[in-house]
């Protein structure tokens, strides 16, 4: 690094020649103390230090668009400008840089920076800078390692002399060829009760995995269960205001104005958005969040209106972008700064499937299912088959060590 203009544009030195670079997606205060702090930031980060530049783009008099990295650790300088409110995202020239937006709302909540009170953040900042300045500029102290003391050398062990007390007359050597008679008490046959302990636990043990499989396969049979019409089901609700579990399909259309994701505005009543940044070889998420809409399903014989707040969304729609290009899959070779977006959707007018119960009353999560319901059937059925077996196994165990006990 050569020369800090500003906080956001700086020059770097390529072998033999200068490379300006004006950092992307973000604008520094041109004048005032937190203009000078963002330069004294910026020096303080990388001036004379060796830094990774990704090019993004190219304006007049020679400057480029990119993201500068110092290193170790590959930090990027621009986010760090955002978060402490020296530098502010410019939405309009890069709408789709999540991470500055992310950044720029990190300091909005700390009230850092420009989103603060400029005095004080001007001597908070300024203390920090002096701060790096003092801990670069301390040598690490060097410690040798601790002397370790030799092993005293172990004495070879002497055999004991063997004692003599006083008064203890010594043994008689016993007379040769002298047999010796023992006596063998006759041995009792022992009578080993029946343990039932184990076979209880068996049965215990297959009792609470048979309900439990009870449990998880009850909602994939009534989801492979025929639709129930509307009209039949507004008669089934109790005293309490709920009508139980029932599945309904019908066409789906937008109560209201539709959700629309932020890469490729795409348009719908749920849409699902993750975007990541590749960065320090690892892709990193920036962005997830999820939103939807009031919809209205229509079977032919009713209506329902579904709320958003009672709904668990499965769609079968996905958008992807790589750095705000649709693709069909991702890229196998990734550089720092790539941005790579998911967007998993479900659009108005389609044909969906609720399993829920109705009723301002009910406690049931309504699942919003796009497509063939019964996919979400598979993993309940296999569990299910898992829990019967187990539960064959643990009576067939318990038998086992009650026979191996009473044996």
């Amino acid at each position: 690094m050569t020369e800090i203009e500003r906080g956001d544009q700086l020059s770097v030195q390529l072998d033999s020649w200068v490379l300006k670079v004006r950092l992307h997606g973000i604008e520094c205060p041109h004048e005032g103390n937190l203009a000078a702090v963002a330069k004294e930031w910026t020096q303080g980060r990388i001036l004379g230090q060796p830094v990774q530049v990704g090019v993004r783009g190219t304006a007049a008099k020679g400057i480029v668009y990119g993201d500068v990295s110092y290193l170790p650790g590959a930090h990027n300088i621009a986010i760090e400008l955002t978060e402490q409110g020296l530098a502010t995202w410019s939405a309009r020239y890069a709408p789709t840089r999540r991470d500055l937006a992310a950044a720029q709302g990190r300091a909005q909540v700390a009230h850092a920076g420009v989103w603060g009170n400029n005095e004080a953040e001007t001597i908070r900042l300024r203390q920090q800078i002096k701060q790096w300045q003092k801990d670069r500029a301390t040598p690490a102290p060097i410690t040798s390692p601790a002397p370790t003391a030799s092993p005293a050398p172990r004495a070879s062990p002497i055999p004991a002399a063997p004692t003599k007390l006083a008064g203890t007359p010594s043994p008689t050597p016993a007379a040769k060829n002298t047999p010796s008679k023992s006596v063998v008490a006759p041995s009792v046959p022992s009578v080993k009760s029946p343990l039932l302990w184990p076979m209880v636990l068996g049965i215990l043990g297959a009792a609470g995995l048979l309900t439990l499989a009870e449990r998880v396969s009850r909602d994939a049979r009534r989801l492979r269960q025929r639709p129930t019409v509307l009209a039949d089901a507004q008669l089934r609700v109790d005293a309490q205001g709920r009508t139980g579990p029932l599945k309904f399909r019908g066409l789906a259309h937008a109560a209201g104005e539709q959700v629309a994701s932020i890469a490729g505005h795409i348009p719908g009543l749920y849409v699902h958005e993750v975007t990541q940044i590749f960065r320090d070889g690892a892709w990193r998420t920036t962005y997830n969040e999820t939103d939807a809409c009031p919809f209205i399903l229509d079977d032919g014989s009713g209506e329902v209106r579904v709320s958003v707040e009672e709904c668990l969304y499965k769609p079968i729609r996905i958008a992807r972008f790589y750095n705000d290009i649709p693709v069909e899959r991702w890229h196998a070779h990734s550089y720092g700064g790539d941005i790579r977006t998911e967007v998993f959707f479900i659009p108005s007018d389609v044909t969906l499937v609720l399993y829920g119960e109705l009723g301002d009353l009910a406690k049931q999560t309504v699942l919003v299912i796009e497509g063939d319901e019964r996919r979400l059937t598979l993993l309940p059925v296999r569990a299910t088959i898992g829990l019967i077996v187990a539960a064959v196994l643990a009576l067939v165990l318990g038998g086992y060590f009650t026979v191996s006990g009473a044996g």
